[in-house]
């Protein structure tokens, strides 16, 4: 499977999913546009900058233009776009990986943490989607990704109201957007971890399962083998990164397994 000569811009890619996309598709040809918030480390549990992710990118051989990008605020969408285009020339693919998620009930969680979900996890994937598009329209040639489920209302109740509304959001967005961008050459999907993927955030923030937990790698080959397609083959779909890998013919999952990773 190969980007070559393809350029994709990945926020939240300062570490995680992001990082591992950033990586797998440099590994595969890609440029890539490191767009996060992280500039310094935020935090000592809390490792990843999106310089510390360039230099990652470039040691393979590839392009890395990293962006600061807060994807609550739309003028750091636009600059990040304005700036991969300066740079590059072209976005090739977008993936929207970064999200906001805060936890807590409807009587006690303020509406300015509803805002600041609906943006970044809703607002973002329409403004980052309007902002490639000129660019991929032009080339006739498009893949975008946005890192969200499947619509499920079983998962926006309780603690998880508001996240799991703004997630529904983007997703109804990308199946609703699908059959236009598609007369453009452009195919859009969902893409969701079937089961828990490790992370620096996953780790920070609730116990790790090491036999119930796969690298973000997993993720990340699953991302490689749609964005590497025509994009004919594959628009408005909501996926899981399992389901994509045992269509392309993968059974033995074991190469993603955390306790292989965590002893090597």
């Amino acid at each position: 499977m190969s980007l070559e000569g393809r350029v994709a811009l990945i926020t939240g890619a300062s570490r995680g999913l992001g990082k591992a996309m950033a990586l797998t598709f440099a590994r595969a040809g890609a440029d890539i546009v490191v767009a996060a918030r992280s500039e310094t480390q935020p935090h000592p549990q809390l490792p990843g900058t999106i310089y510390e992710t360039a230099e990652a990118v470039r040691a393979l051989g590839r392009r890395a233009l990293p962006v600061r990008c807060d994807i609550t605020k739309p003028e750091d969408i636009d600059a990040a776009v304005a700036k991969a285009l300066e740079e590059f020339g072209k976005i090739d693919i977008l993936v929207h990986n970064a999200a906001v998620r805060v936890m807590g009930s409807l009587a006690e969680m303020p509406l300015r943490r509803w805002d600041l979900m609906l943006n970044g996890n809703f607002r973002a994937a329409v403004g980052l989607v309007k902002g490639v598009l000129p660019s991929m329209q032009q080339q006739g040639w498009g893949h975008i990704l946005v890192v969200a489920p499947k619509p499920d209302p079983e998962a926006a109740r309780g603690e998880g109201l508001a996240y799991g509304l703004s997630k529904a959001a983007a997703s109804l967005f990308v199946l609703g957007a699908a059959q236009e961008l598609a007369g453009y050459g452009i195919a859009i999907n969902c893409l969701w971890p079937e089961g828990a993927r490790d992370s620096e955030g996953t780790r920070m923030f609730r116990p790790l399962d090491p036999k119930n937990t796969t690298t973000a790698d997993l993720f990340a080959d699953a991302a490689l083998v749609i964005v590497s397609k025509d994009p004919s083959v594959r628009t408005g779909q909501a996926l899981d990164d399992e389901t994509v890998l045992r269509a392309e013919g993968m059974t033995d999952f074991s190469r993603y397994a955390l306790e292989l990773s965590t002893s090597s």
